[in-house]
């Protein structure tokens, strides 16, 4: 239902365009995987792709028209606000898995972290080995579970770390992201260098994992019982 995702796209986007395109892959995803697995032919998956692709533009004019103007008009914010040094600084791929590692979650003064809930996440060894331990159990589902969603969890699940890790360490980055750490001061670098807004990608493909995890060691508990 093209209309129906365009709707939810108008719904919760706004000027920032990297939250939009760094969540991007799950739906492409979604969409080639289905067509691997016979469930839509790959002409169906295309055409659906596409209009998907016009009705969201679509949707998205009036922020897209406001960026252009102010790119051309107003003041270079991208030059004068955060750098791409400091965003990526905080991307671990460790924090990434636990859906953290937004570098602005991590800002503190003498006194207190700028966000409140940081310091638990950050200091509370309970909450610490929580957050750890439900990344580790969705990706013990995604690894060693048979499921349907599987396949289309892996990928997104290595397209949101790849993408929410970005340039980390911006010294010496992966190969895929060293056009983008070199050129620290280029448009798209700038634009794109919250590169953490992939994170809900990963966070959904575990949560998935855990889910199917979860479901397994049920089916195995009642089959025990069962006998």
């Amino acid at each position: 239902h093209p209309a129906l995702l365009a709707l939810v796209l108008l719904s919760c986007s706004a000027v920032n365009a990297t939250a939009v395109l760094m969540i991007a892959p799950a739906p492409l995803l979604w969409l080639g995987d289905a067509a691997l697995r016979g469930r839509v032919t790959w002409v169906r998956a295309t055409s659906t792709a596409t209009r998907v692709g016009i009705l969201a533009l679509a949707v998205s004019a009036w922020w897209i028209a406001m960026l252009r103007t102010q790119g051309r008009l107003g003041a270079d914010v991208l030059g004068f606000s955060e750098s791409l040094e400091a965003t990526s600084f905080t991307t671990l791929a460790t924090e990434t898995l636990r859906g953290t590692g937004y570098w602005l979650f991590y800002i503190r003064d003498e006194t207190a972290f700028a966000t409140s809930a940081s310091r638990a996440l950050m200091e509370n060894p309970a909450v610490l080995a929580l957050t750890y331990a439900l990344p580790l159990a969705g990706l013990l589902g995604v690894a060693l579970v048979r499921w349907s969603g599987r396949r289309w969890a892996a990928t997104t699940l290595l397209a949101g770390m790849v993408l929410a890790v970005g340039v980390h360490p911006i010294d010496d980055p992966s190969p895929l992201m060293s056009g983008i750490a070199e050129n620290s001061r280029s448009g798209l670098a700038l634009a794109l260098r919250s590169s953490a807004r992939a994170t809900p990608l990963v966070v959904l493909a575990l949560s998935l994992g855990l889910a199917a995890l979860l479901r397994h060691v049920e089916r195995l508990f009642a089959h025990e019982c069962a006998v």
